[in-house]
């Protein structure tokens, strides 16, 4: 509603995200000729004293604090009724973005520290921040982290003594706020709260970083509240082997019911700052446990293409298919069964941003770089940046670099052909020694100046040692007639681009994924069918399918071996409605947009074309759309 008006000197330009109590745009500082963030209160928040004291105090809490990794308050005011807020724009992705990536045990170390510091900075001015979670931490695309929202931060008066000491009542609030999966034991008993909580939160999320899993996880509210308060979690390292002991036993002192045991922010800042760094091909392996099956012909073509590549001719592979069909998990296996067989060879992963959908240049080849560098050769690599691209090097700069961070040069005319000159002259030398595999996920939200970019090192590859592959889902490139499909097209006429087009998987698929996810069963013969059959061999639908059967007990382990509590016909009988409620879970958490799209594609029918409903999905924002559902 916001979009296009003007709040004081701040033209808004479009809405970037929303909470509970406001909502977040990107707007233009008239004065200023610069990029902002307006959060803004909800009209009916505006009303509610406590929605605007919390508003305010956002805004004094963050804006005491000067510190990089903190997110800056420019201005703070009202307009017309409407409170708002005016703050740095930050351009990256948040921390919920990163949990369960191959590089999360190096976010630890790398980023970690980073709010580490950001909440000590703020504990030393005497602030507690009370909703430390991974949506309200952000990672810049240069690998900067700044801390988001103070709304229910606790300024702490100072006294005679240090307020920032753990369990000084007088300094404290008792209020039950915060988000309550990212609450500490004091928080969630209702008792006095102050620094402790957040080292306890922040536990939490590098927790999640470390195993992609929560240490508290339950079926309901009142069950993730229990065990915080109630249970000890398992070790962090149990669940990754090859996360550094430092760092397991540091998570799990923060993770301490008593607050007094827990380290303070600095502590754990100096503790992460210090540890063991993994290398990307150690946690390639640990990627390589999961559980695939099938796809032997794409391996194959994959494997052939390496070795070309590998002997000067490069390549393009791209991978394409529907969501959830294993476009990603097949790339990371050819990865790691590259990286296990002892092949020197550099792999850069870059993934393209669908929150930013191709609105950020360069994007994923910014994110493939700082891969490159947190590897085992990263001081090489960034030796070799340095000398052949310094306009990309100054893009890498470490927060704590003296170097500074120039912005890239213009995506037009002379300024983008220097970038890619730049780094076609780093590509090539890195490849000279050993070949280079970039690997960009999700290309259906890439932004053109990648696309460029691509093309430009794909026409190199008669004298380069360079694989490049990609993953998309070709119906969304065909509906925004993205520019990458003509490219791609080209490239395949030129023999310089190969398309692997992912199917469902087969019944001896099913059956071969069971024998590795439960090995020895003895499932009735015609279980394995039963899944294909309902599961239509969707990867990822007959993983969810499966797990539920576990979970609720109807595949069990006795003795040794797995076994069906229930007959197949029983099984067969109870599981559509199971499917049901999983995809009713899932359309519960869209907006109203996507399920006008879901309504668009069941009037199509059971098949569907997406350029189809797209076009359809436009019509029915049609008044007249509306007037005729009446």
């Amino acid at each position: 509603m916001f979009v296009g008006a003007t709040i004081a000197r701040y033209r808004v330009l479009e809405k970037l995200g929303a909470g509970g109590m406001g909502e977040v745009y990107r707007a233009h500082d008239n004065d200023l000729d610069r990029d902002v963030a307006v959060k803004l209160l909800l009209p009916e928040g505006d009303s509610d004293a406590a929605s605007v004291e919390r508003f305010i105090r956002e805004a004094r809490a963050a804006s005491a604090l000067n510190h990089p990794h903190i997110v800056t308050i420019f201005e703070a005011g009202q307009v017309d009724g409407t409170h708002f807020i005016v703050m740095e724009l930050v351009r990256g992705r948040t921390f919920r973005a990163l949990i369960g990536q191959p590089a999360g045990v190096n976010i630890l170390r790398d980023l970690g520290s980073q709010v580490a510091k950001a909440l000590a900075a703020a504990h030393a001015a005497g602030i507690v921040h009370r909703d430390i979670k991974p949506e309200n931490i952000m990672v810049r695309d240069d690998g900067y982290v700044k801390v988001l929202d103070f709304g229910v931060a606790r300024l702490m008066p100072r006294g005679s003594e240090d307020s920032t000491l753990h369990g000084v009542a007088d300094t404290v609030s008792r209020a039950v706020v915060g988000t309550l999966r990212y609450m500490s034991p004091e928080q969630a008993s209702n008792s006095v709260v102050d620094t402790a909580t957040d080292v306890f939160s922040l536990g939490l999320v590098l927790y999640e970083l470390a195993t992609g899993l929560h240490p508290f996880e339950a079926n309901t509210a009142y069950g993730v509240l229990d065990a915080i308060l109630s249970k000890t979690p398992a070790p962090p390292g149990r669940l990754n082997p090859q996360l550094p002991e430092e760092i397991n036993a540091l998570i799990l002192r923060m993770l301490d019911k008593d607050f007094w045991n827990r380290p303070d922010a600095s502590e754990v800042a100096a503790a992460l700052a210090t540890a063991p760094e993994l290398v990307p091909s150690t946690l390639v392996r640990v990627a390589s446990d999961r559980r695939t099956v099938g796809r032997e012909a794409e391996r194959a073509a994959l494997r052939m293409a390496f070795e070309q590549a590998a002997a000067g001719r490069g390549l393009m592979v791209c991978i394409a298919g529907e969501p959830g069909i294993g476009k990603s998990t097949l790339a990371e296996d050819f990865l790691s069964e590259v990286s296990d067989s002892g092949v020197a060879c550099l792999v850069a992963r870059g993934r393209c941003s669908e929150r930013l959908a191709g609105t950020e240049a360069y994007l994923p080849v910014l994110d493939a770089l700082h891969n490159l560098l947190r590897g085992q050769d990263g001081s090489g690599v960034a030796d070799l940046l340095r000398t052949t691209a310094p306009l990309w090097h100054a893009q890498m700069a470490p927060p704590d670099s003296e170097e500074i961070s120039a912005p890239l040069p213009p995506n037009r005319s002379g300024g983008q052909d220097r970038l890619i000159r730049q780094l076609m002259a780093f590509l090539d030398s890195a490849a000279r020694t050993q070949p280079l595999v970039l690997f960009f996920d999700d290309v259906h939200w890439v932004d053109l100046s990648t696309v460029d970019l691509i093309n430009y090192v794909a026409s190199q590859f008669d004298h380069v040692a360079i694989l490049i592959v990609i993953t998309y889902r070709p119906e969304e490139l065909l509906q925004q007639g993205h520019p990458f499909l003509r490219i791609k097209q080209d490239l395949q006429a030129r023999g310089r681009c190969r398309e692997l087009t992912l199917n469902f998987l087969t019944y001896s698929d099913v059956e071969a994924y069971l024998r590795l996810e439960f090995p020895d069963h003895q499932f009735p013969d015609t279980f394995a069918s039963l899944i294909h059959d309902k599961t239509e061999g969707n990867p990822l639908f007959m993983v969810d399918v499966l797990r539920y059967l576990r979970d609720r007990g109807v595949l069990t382990k006795q003795e040794g071996r797995w076994t069906s509590s229930q007959a197949v016909p029983d099984i067969a009988r109870s599981l559509p409605e199971s499917v049901r409620s999983m995809i009713q879970r899932k359309i519960d958490g869209l907006e109203e947009d996507d399920r006008r799209l879901l309504l668009t594609a069941s009037v199509q029918g059971y098949e569907f074309d997406a350029a189809v409903v797209a076009n359809s999905s436009s019509e029915m924002r049609h008044p007249g759309f509306q007037i005729a559902q009446m």
